[in-house]
């Protein structure tokens, strides 16, 4: 697939002055089309399957496959703090299992910025940019669409994302947002900045090369989210990376405990050599619901009904023990549906990239 490229043309408005959630104020036509923030079709196309559904939302089924410590730890902790109080607090998901230091960090993520696209024709691009990231941040980018019809539905997909240092030193934020539906309509926009912690430098990546990391062991009650502090900019040329695939492996690790690993692909898309430093952000889940049997290679749509509309929603996917599957993509649809009634659906893609059939879970979190 062909990206856009950082200087593919989308919209330039002036620097913000003003809250977040105000509309930018556009330049003149004639200048490179895009966005500066600076901080102080048919629904058939996916399925959701029907034993999915719980009063017409995707149903969240437990996660809570643990090895055996873990379960220990989380029914002893249950029953010290609440007691047999309710089975509503047994059937949240497993970042209840976190320790209060562990929940505080995963829960004290923010808004760094709101605003909206405006209509975007179909297929259309806008790329924008986030200035002066925080360092020990990885940034989240979530849709929701306005604008679709009786019969056709508001598509909008994050495309791209990509980190720049600049040659004064600064450190922004990219991303690409495309209409991907068959009307013109547009999106209410969410920046999210998701805590974490800097975990590994690329050391130094050619213009075009790509270099392989994995984290080892991650929680399996978190989605994860990945960002790039570039360094090495000149005078004349900023240094650019980009996280290009991100994939997800659950195995054994001694004789009872399992454990999930993470391996990503950094893509150097700049012109110069350069490195970055990984920032490994991370949140709790709190949806999750089954993938289904994969054959190899091959790749499922699924979605989650009546998301509200102003709500961030951070994807992720987990596999069953043994295997390796890869969330390939995401997007935003607003529908109308036959009763008049307006929804909001969040549509995961997960592939299989094991050599034999394998099955998982989707997994949200919710901001």
């Amino acid at each position: 697939m062909s990206w856009p490229g950082p200087n593919a043309k989308g919209f330039l408005p002036s620097r913000l002055a003003g809250p977040m959630g105000c509309l930018p104020q556009w330049s003149s036509p004639s200048e490179p089309q895009v966005a500066h923030f600076v901080a102080p079709a048919d629904r058939s196309m996916d399925r959701c399957h029907p034993r999915l559904h719980t009063r017409g939302t995707c149903r969240e089924e437990s996660i809570m496959r643990r090895s055996l410590p873990v379960l220990l730890s989380a029914v002893l902790s249950t029953l010290a703090v609440v007691g047999l109080h309710s089975s509503a607090a047994m059937a949240r998901p497993a970042a209840a299992q976190a320790s209060p230091g562990q929940t505080a960090a995963a829960t004290s993520g923010t808004v760094a910025h709101t605003w909206f696209t405006g209509t975007l024709a179909a297929g259309a691009t806008r790329n924008a940019v986030w200035r002066n990231v925080l360092t020990d941040h990885a940034y989240h980018v979530s849709l929701s669409p306005v604008g679709a019809g009786t019969s056709n539905a508001c598509r909008f997909q994050v495309t791209r994302v990509w980190n720049e240092q600049r040659p004064e030193g600064n450190k922004d934020f990219w991303y690409t947002i495309q209409n991907i539906g068959s009307i013109a309509c547009a999106a209410n926009v969410i920046v999210y900045r998701i805590p974490g912690e800097i975990v590994r430098s690329t050391g130094g990546i050619a213009p075009g090369a790509t270099k392989q990391f994995a984290e080892i062991a991650i929680d399996d009650w978190k989605i994860y989210r990945l960002g790039l502090l570039p360094s090495g900019s000149t005078s004349s040329d900023p240094c650019k990376l980009e996280v290009t695939r991100v994939r997800y492996t659950h195995r054994f690790q001694g004789d009872v405990a399992t454990v999930f690993d993470l391996a990503y692909e950094v893509k150097n898309v700049g012109s110069i050599t350069c490195q970055g430093d990984v920032v490994l952000g991370s949140t709790p889940i709190e949806h999750s619901w089954s993938i289904g049997a994969l054959a190899p290679n091959w790749q499922r749509t699924e979605h989650w009904n009546n998301a509200p509309a102003a709500t961030a929603f951070v994807p992720g996917v987990q596999p069953s023990l043994g295997c390796e599957l890869e969330l390939t993509g995401s997007h935003d649809v607003q529908v109308i549906n036959s009763n008049g009634t307006v929804e909001r659906e969040v549509h995961l893609t997960a592939k299989n990239v094991d050599t034999k059939t394998c099955d998982g879970n989707y997994t949200l979190a919710s901001i």
